[in-house]
C-alpha cells in the first residue's frame, strides 16, 4: 500500500519504536494517511468523454456482479496532488476513485498501452473517443476490491478465478454502438475486445443480443447486466420492443420498417447472464423511406427540411419540416404549412 498508493518507500520499525512515536508526533500509518488524503479531496462531476462513461458503466457492471459490492456508491475525486488512487469508507459505504482514472491521457501514463492507440485516441476528443482500454477497468477494479475488502482471507485462486471471468466479460463487452439511419430502418454496430485469432476460428461465435427500444421504454435502460440467456424464436423482447441475435463475426444488423416519427436506441450485449452491456449510443430517428436533397419523401408526401437550409438531415432530433404531398413540390414557400414533429 504505501509504495502503490502513497507513493513513499517503507521501513519496518519495531513496535515500541512505534508506540512511542505514535504517543509524541503526528504520526500515521498508511491506512490513516490514505484516508486523510481523499478527506481533502473534492468530489468531482465525471468526464463525460466516452473513455470516462464506459469505465464508470464497466466498473459498476463488475460490482453488480458480487453481492457484497453491489450497494457500494462510488464518487470521483480531485485536488490532491498524489499517487493515491482508491479508498473505501465502510462507514458510508463509499468508494472515493480519482479523477485521473476517468481521463485517457492520465491513466496511460504509468500503464503501457499500444502507441497507435493512443495517438489514434488523441486525434478524436470528446463523446467521439474511441474505447479500446479494458485493462484499465481491470486494475482499477482490483485496487476497488483491494480497499474494500482490505487483508481478506479470500483464496488467492478465488480472486483470480473471478478476474478472469471478469477479463472475458470485458473483452465481450460491446463499445462504440453507433446507429446509422438506413432506408426506413436503423443499421446497429458496434465492437468488441476479442482477438481477430479467435474470430476467425471459432465458427459462428458468440452470439450477441440487440434491442432496438422505442425512447419511451426506460424501465431497463439502467441494467447493467444481462439477464439469463434468452431463446431466438422471438422477434419482440419481453418489453415488446424488437430484437434480433447477431453472431460475434457479424457486429451489425438491420432493423427494417420502423416509424421514422419515433425514436429509437440500441442495448447490445453478449446473449449469456450476467454479460456486461454496452454504452447505450443516443436516440435516433430512422432514416424515411426515400431522400432527395434535402427533402425526404414518405409515400405521396415530401418532408422538407427547413431547420437547416444546408446538410443532411439531423436524425438524432425532431425535425423541423414543411408537409407537402411530392405533386405540389414546386408550390411557392408561403403556402407550404410548417409543422414539428
Amino acid at each position: 500500500m504505501i509504495r502503490e498508493a502513497i507513493g513513499k518507500r517503507p521501513m519496518r520499525l519495531s513496535r515500541g519504536l512505534w508506540r512511542l512515536l505514535r504517543s509524541t508526533t503526528p504520526i500515521r500509518s498508511a491506512a490513516e494517511e490514505l484516508s486523510m488524503l481523499f478527506h481533502n479531496a473534492e468530489v468531482c462531476s465525471p468526464p463525460s468523454t466516452t473513455f470516462s462513461r464506459t469505465v464508470r458503466k464497466a466498473l459498476r457492471a463488475c460490482f453488480a456482479l458480487l453481492d457484497s459490492m453491489q450497494r457500494i456508491q462510488v464518487v470521483y475525486v480531485e485536488g490532491f496532488d498524489s499517487r493515491a488512487d482508491v479508498v473505501y469508507n465502510p462507514q458510508q459505504s463509499t468508494l472515493k476513485v480519482h479523477r485521473r482514472w476517468l481521463d485517457f491521457d492520465d491513466t496511460h501514463q504509468r500503464t503501457s498501452c499500444r502507441n497507435w492507440i493512443l495517438r489514434s485516441a488523441k486525434r478524436e476528443s470528446g463523446k467521439r473517443e474511441p474505447f479500446f482500454c479494458g485493462h484499465i477497468v481491470e486494475e482499477l477494479l482490483s485496487l476497488s476490491i483491494s480497499s474494500v475488502f482490505g487483508g481478506s482471507q479470500t483464496p488467492r485462486t478465488t480472486e483470480m478465478r473471478y478476474m478472469r471471468h471478469i477479463r472475458r466479460l470485458l473483452r465481450y463487452m460491446p463499445h462504440q454502438i453507433t446507429l446509422t439511419p438506413s432506408k426506413g430502418g436503423l443499421a446497429v454496430a458496434w465492437e468488441d475486445s476479442e482477438t481477430e485469432l479467435f474470430r476467425k476460428h471459432g465458427l459462428d461465435g458468440a452470439a450477441y443480443h440487440v434491442i432496438l427500444h422505442e425512447e419511451n421504454c426506460i424501465s431497463v435502460k439502467r441494467e447493467l447486466l444481462h439477464p439469463n440467456p434468452v431463446p431466438d424464436s422471438s422477434n419482440l423482447a419481453v418489453c415488446g420492443c424488437r430484437q434480433q441475435f447477431v453472431p460475434q463475426w457479424t457486429k451489425q444488423c438491420l432493423f427494417a420498417d420502423l416509424d421514422e416519427f419515433k425514436r429509437y436506441y440500441a442495448m447490445v450485449s453478449l446473449n449469456e447472464r450476467s454479460a456486461l452491456y454496452g454504452l447505450i449510443p443516443e436516440p435516433m430517428y430512422p432514416l424515411a423511406v426515400a431522400e432527395t436533397g434535402h427533402s425526404v419523401v414518405v409515400g405521396d408526401q415530401l418532408l422538407v427540411d427547413v431547420e437547416h437550409g444546408h446538410g443532411p438531415i439531423d436524425h438524432s432530433g425532431p425535425p423541423r419540416i414543411e408537409r407537402k404531398t411530392a405533386s405540389s413540390a414546386q408550390e411557392p414557400r408561403s403556402k407550404r404549412r410548417k409543422y414539428m414533429d
